[in-house]
């Protein structure tokens, strides 16, 4: 998802309304995609946008780009070639040898 100028947060559904909170506000979420067993305990969290994944409440974020149409909200605009150096030979400047 960091590709796409997202990052993943990932959640542990045993967590209660306030600690969900906290996290979501900490990371500096504004979308929460969770599932419809714990929308009880979501109600309480105060986050910008929620998407319940049951097939409904999901389905634009899921349905293909139609053909021809323009672009999606929040899809890349470009992909990124894979880099061909190792963090080591980045920190020094050079390349990696294969």
């Amino acid at each position: 998802m960091s590709g796409f100028g997202r990052v993943l947060v990932p959640i542990n559904y045993r967590l209660n309304a306030q600690e969900i909170g906290y996290i979501v506000e900490h990371s500096g979420a504004s979308v929460v995609l969770y599932d419809t067993e714990v929308e009880d305990v979501l109600g309480e969290v105060d986050v910008k946008h929620r998407y319940a994944l049951d097939g409904v409440a999901d389905a634009e974020i899921f349905a293909p780009a139609r053909p021809g149409s323009a672009r999606r909200a929040g899809s890349p605009t470009r992909t990124r070639p894979a880099r061909s150096t190792t963090p080591r030979a980045r920190r020094r400047g050079q390349r990696a040898s294969s």
